[in-house]
């Protein structure tokens, strides 16, 4: 029986994974900022439905102006839980960007990549942000 779950929401994920790639490399461009949150809002949600999570929200987040979120995640799925709730630009360290199909992908959502063990790179990234 948990074979045949995997299954079916590997059966659903892919395609949702496919989507995100098609979205941040023929959509993305032509979106407005907003348009392009909704878009990265909706498609972490139907993420987390199909891997079989309900994510559940307590009070409202702040939806409009700069915001830090600091967290120490566990796992790749706080990113996406994290997206849900507000469309989100994460700071990941550099060697994601080589990473195949990945790097790609979260570049294209708006990641930013930062040097770890470089004193400078967090200044950098301070102004980056």
């Amino acid at each position: 029986m948990k074979l045949l779950r995997f299954v079916l929401r590997l059966m659903l994920v892919v395609p949702l994974i496919v989507l995100g790639l098609l979205c941040v490399g023929l959509v993305y461009p032509l979106l407005r900022p907003k348009s392009r949150a909704w878009l990265n809002r909706t498609w972490s949600r139907c993420l987390m439905a199909a891997c079989g999570l309900r994510v559940v929200f307590k009070g409202q987040p702040r939806m409009t102006g700069p915001v830090l979120l600091v967290a120490n995640h566990v796992s790749w799925i706080d990113i996406f839980v994290l997206n849900s709730a507000r469309a989100t630009s994460f700071v990941a360290k550099s060697e994601i960007r080589a990473w195949p199909v990945i790097g790609w992908l979260v570049a294209g959502a708006g990641t930013l990549f930062i040097e770890r063990g470089q004193r400078h790179a967090v200044h950098a990234m301070g102004e980056s942000m």
